[in-house]
């Protein structure tokens, strides 16, 4: 296995919890949370390892409000 996927195996159990759509209100709270902090630690710059980590919460975020939120 080469290092990059020994160290997403190692520590997925920290960020999978991240990437749950969101069930209630209070899950939603939690992605918002997570997107803000992920784009504040670089994410919102695109060339940053951490972007395609806040596009995914975005995504999530946006379903959300897509369906619960006209």
């Amino acid at each position: 296995m080469n290092a990059r996927l020994d160290a997403a195996l190692t520590h997925w159990g920290h960020i999978a919890p991240l990437l749950r759509p969101a069930q209630n209100e209070a899950d939603y709270r939690e992605l918002v949370e997570s997107l803000d902090a992920v784009l504040d630690a670089g994410g919102a710059d695109e060339s940053h390892p951490l972007a395609s980590l806040a596009a995914a919460l975005g995504d999530l975020v946006s379903a959300w409000e897509s369906a619960r939120r006209p």
